[in-house]
């Protein structure tokens, strides 16, 4: 029996360390590796970190790596909620609280290809933007030069910014309600 709870304190101590290690990559890809600087009102932003200036494409690629990041972080905080959770639950709970996990994890897998797939594979061509900046934004034309992530709806019709705004929200709604059943029937157990 001792044997086994330090088998599932083991279990949790993965799961803590996975958050503690996922949130600070997250950190230093941020802060040290992309640096991003927003440029607001507009969906864009330029960055000067220490990777940005390999390749021209680059701050999308860092773009879709910090959005994996942040749904690893949030996929390892919520496994580790559930996995406390099914340590008290009794029962038919316990099953649930399976399939809730393994819905996450799948949950985790759908929002990286989808938001991290649309930005990588429509983000528009050097040229496209070069054109868009040159006939309807000059202010910001000081963007091409730079490594930066330019995005204006024109660019696709707004379907894929419709697209991304709806997997956004539908994220954010799902972990809201993964968070708020596992602490809520943690005070009910």
């Amino acid at each position: 029996s001792c044997r086994v709870e330090q088998k599932k304190l083991g279990i949790y101590r993965w799961f803590i360390t996975s958050i503690v290690v996922v949130g600070l990559l997250w950190d230093v890809h941020v802060s040290m590796l992309t640096a991003p600087f927003p440029l607001l009102p507009h969906i864009s932003f330029w960055a000067d970190g220490l990777l940005v200036y390999i390749h021209h494409r680059i701050v999308v690629y860092l773009l879709a790596f910090a959005l994996f990041l942040i749904y690893l972080w949030l996929t390892t905080l919520l496994l580790a909620f559930l996995y406390r959770f099914y340590a008290i639950a009794e029962g038919d709970k316990k099953k649930v609280i399976q399939y809730v996990g393994y819905l996450v994890v799948i949950m985790c897998i759908f929002n990286t290809f989808v938001s991290c797939g649309i930005l990588i594979l429509k983000y528009p061509d050097d040229d496209k933007i070069l054109t868009f900046l040159t006939k309807n934004n000059n202010d910001m034309l000081f963007l091409y030069h730079k490594p930066a992530f330019i995005y204006f709806i024109k660019f696709d019709n707004f379907i894929y910014a419709q697209i991304g705004m709806a997997h956004v929200l539908s994220a954010v709604i799902f972990y809201i309600f993964v968070f708020l059943y596992v602490l809520i029937s943690i005070h009910l157990v």
